[in-house]
């Protein structure tokens, strides 16, 4: 596994360049597409929009990036 500040430093380093060099305004799924692929082409495994379960205030929720109306109530505990 690669150092975890040469890993924040690679996603930082990118993020910055493709956004000085596309600019701002674009949907946030065009700079996430972009990223990851070039993080990839970095060798990075990438994995985008993955559903999470999450508690806030006493309400659990799994909530899924690709369709956030989807969310759906859950007791089950939160995964670690």
């Amino acid at each position: 596994m690669k150092d975890i500040d040469r890993v924040s430093g690679d996603v930082v380093d990118v993020a910055i360049r493709l956004h000085r060099e596309l600019g701002p305004g674009l949907f946030e799924s065009v700079y996430e597409a972009v990223l990851a692929a070039r993080l990839r082409a970095m060798g990075y495994a990438v994995a985008t929009q993955r559903a999470i379960d999450i508690e806030f205030e006493g309400i659990r929720r799994l909530v899924n990036n690709h369709n956030p109306s989807a969310s759906s109530a859950s007791s089950a505990p939160l995964r670690e």
